[in-house]
């Protein structure tokens, strides 16, 4: 069995919430600065000096939080969860228990 968990995901970050921006509505697959971008939050992160600037909304940690249904009949079998093209470091979460964790660019 295949599941597709691209489309609409929520992103949270303290960046967010002080500007009362939680749960912001995003696509999956993407990216921070294009989410970040797509609602105007930034500047284009690569024209110029503009990379500078976004240093510091970098050194946030940013959520990626997700809701999906399996089949009793499923969660019987050995489940693979991969995802394309993780950058960085990353903690993988399923139900509040950590199940993966990252520590380099565009991992499957």
């Amino acid at each position: 069995m295949r599941k597709s968990l691209n489309g609409s995901w929520q992103l949270n970050s303290d960046f967010l919430k002080k500007r009362n921006l939680a749960n912001l509505k995003v696509i999956v697959p993407g990216s921070i600065y294009s989410d970040l971008l797509r609602y105007k939050l930034i500047e284009e992160p690569f024209f110029r000096a503009n990379e500078a600037k976004m240093l510091a909304i970098m050194e946030d940690d940013y959520t990626y939080s997700r809701q999906f249904n399996i089949n009793a009949s499923d969660l019987k079998k050995e489940i693979n969860l991969v995802f394309l093209g993780i950058d960085s470091v990353s903690c993988i979460f399923v139900n509040d228990r950590l199940v993966a964790n990252t520590f380099n660019m565009h991992r499957r």
